[in-house]
């Protein structure tokens, strides 16, 4: 089981249960399964401000980081609409 803290673009933390979680780049969201194996999903969003967007973090039992993920915002290609590259 790993703990998802996800910091928001306004400044607030929430930190859920997780457990294979998933981080789907062009929708800006993270599917896992929470307490007692329910399917759960996060979606980050862009924030108000010129400090960008929400983070997630992936955090093993031990506290350490193992993965971070940024909101990224869509640019439209063609019509339809793809994450931004770094």
């Amino acid at each position: 089981m790993f703990a998802l803290k996800i910091i928001t673009a306004n400044g607030n933390e929430i930190i859920h249960e997780a457990q294979d979680p998933i981080f789907h780049q062009a929708s800006n969201t993270i599917t896992y399964q929470g307490h007692e194996k329910l399917s759960n999903s996060v979606t980050l969003g862009s924030g108000l401000t010129s400090a960008g967007g929400d983070v997630a973090y992936l955090m093993s039992d031990s506290g350490s980081t193992l993965a971070t993920w940024r909101y990224k915002a869509p640019e439209r290609l063609g019509s339809s609409l793809q994450p931004m590259e770094c």
